[in-house]
């Protein structure tokens, strides 16, 4: 199998998975039945014995509980990392917020992940139907979170400040060649920053996409508009981005089951795209 195929079955279940709009039994308002979460998701690649996997496991970066992809496919060759773009309904409904996320924004946080692992799920068993040996880390019983450095107690740098885990979406993108990180900790893609992530391991070997950035904040202009636009005052230009302050902030707007804020995601210059430097 190669990219070509590969870029084949994910437009073909785009087109075919069903999720991709809010159904009218879930929709928290009657207009909001029949949202479309995401646009057309595109998708970076990175060998899987790319040594930067290995930097991951050092302190400061990730760290050594970080799994290597060959601890979840052994003989792994590739990491296929997805991106999922918000819509422009979604985007648009969450500048207009300064507080608390949009209905369509929490709808597509909720309803979007649901969706992100029907996707994901039908193209493990697309990739198996072609004799492709394929693993996807977060639907797997062996994922691991660690918040406030719960478990991680015998790594003496770790502490309440420490979140983390076992496999990152957002470092498998930056090795797939899809961007560089933000100052809020998110990933800038070409799609911008409203973006969600999911990645697959495979035994296949696609070809590496290239990686341009060569710094891992290359695409962040550092300008300050997502500090701006926090309600819970948790990002900064010194410090970046603070978990706990985020987490409970999201966790004190829920809207029924629903989470999610998205104010640095939204009304700022890497919302949908690059960032231009001035």
């Amino acid at each position: 199998m190669d990219n070509a195929r590969l870029a084949e079955i994910i437009a073909d279940i785009y087109a075919t998975a069903p999720g991709l709009t809010v159904s009218e039994q879930d929709a928290m308002r009657p207009d909001l039945a029949g949202l479309r979460i995401f646009d057309e998701p595109f998708f970076g690649v990175a060998a899987a014995d790319d040594p930067i996997f290995t930097e991951y496991k050092k302190p400061g970066i990730i760290g050594p509980w970080h799994s290597m992809p060959s601890d979840w496919v052994p003989g792994a060759k590739s990491v296929v990392s997805v991106v999922f773009p918000f819509t422009e309904e979604v985007k648009a409904s969450n500048r207009k917020e300064i507080f608390q996320g949009s209905m369509e924004w929490m709808h597509a946080r909720f309803e979007g992940q649901t969706y992100q692992n029907i996707f994901m799920t039908e193209l493990e068993r697309r990739l198996r139907a072609e004799d492709v040996t394929c693993h996807i880390p977060m639907l797997d019983g062996g994922f691991r979170s660690f918040n406030k450095g719960k478990d991680l107690e015998q790594y003496d740098w770790t502490d309440e400040h420490t979140y983390s885990s076992n496999w990152s979406e957002r470092h498998a993108a930056y090795a797939a060649g899809l961007g560089s990180f933000a100052l809020t900790r998110a990933f800038i893609t070409k799609k911008g920053v409203a973006v969600r992530f999911s990645s697959v391991i495979t035994d296949a070997g696609f070809t590496p996409t290239e990686r341009t950035c060569t710094g891992v904040y290359d695409y962040c202009i550092r300008c300050g508009a997502c500090a701006h636009r926090c309600p819970a005052h948790a990002i900064s230009l010194e410090g970046g981005k603070e978990h706990a302050p985020c987490s409970t902030h999201a966790n004190a707007t829920m809207r029924g089951h629903r989470y999610g804020c998205g104010m640095c995601q939204t009304a700022v210059p890497c919302e949908s795209g690059i960032p231009e430097r001035k």
